[in-house]
């Protein structure tokens, strides 16, 4: 156990949509502000969750929103992203 509230396998997960849809440098730059803008963004999330869940499933925006509230799980998904930037597959 990693001792996240994030399963690891969510992350990396988050980390290959981003870099597929090529938002990794918007992502680094966002992720890389950091923990107060990440977790008043995981705050809005909980807040947007009722209107989100309408077009997206609602374990993903509750998944995120513990993933941005987390510092060390934002740590992973920043290190993911760079490897797999430095990695395309």
């Amino acid at each position: 156990m990693n001792g996240l509230s994030v399963p690891e396998s969510f992350i990396s997960q988050a980390a290959t949509v981003i870099c597929r849809y090529g938002w990794q440098t918007p992502a680094l730059i966002f992720l890389g502000t950091g923990q107060p803008f990440t977790f008043l963004s995981g705050q809005l999330l909980w807040l947007a969750q009722p209107a989100l869940s309408l077009v997206i499933p609602s374990d993903i925006v509750r998944q995120t929103a513990l993933l941005l509230e987390e510092p060390e799980a934002v740590q992973v998904l920043i290190t993911k992203l760079e490897t797999e930037g430095a990695n395309p597959t």
